[in-house]
């Protein structure tokens, strides 16, 4: 989900490049649902002027994740 919302608000923003800009013809073309959804955020863009989604790192944040997950894990295991 997440690749297309960027696409989607790359395109409203005119910050796409030629490579996401067939990325997001290749989904709408997938899916006449992909299609509507796409027209649906569209027309709140045009009525709005807004489509501000937050934009997170999905590997980052699963690394920190891990991490954080490891410190807590050493000093039980120090422990035993």
């Amino acid at each position: 989900m997440n690749d297309y919302w960027i696409l989607m608000q790359k395109f409203l923003r005119n910050e796409m490049n030629d490579v996401e800009r067939e990325e997001l013809d290749a989904w709408l073309n997938k899916d006449f649902k992909n299609r509507q959804k796409f027209e649906e955020v569209k027309k709140v863009w045009e009525l709005t002027g807004q489509f501000d989604i937050p934009i997170y790192a999905l590997e980052e944040e699963k690394q920190k994740l891990y991490e954080n997950i490891e410190n807590y894990r050493q000093p039980l295991r120090q422990h035993k």
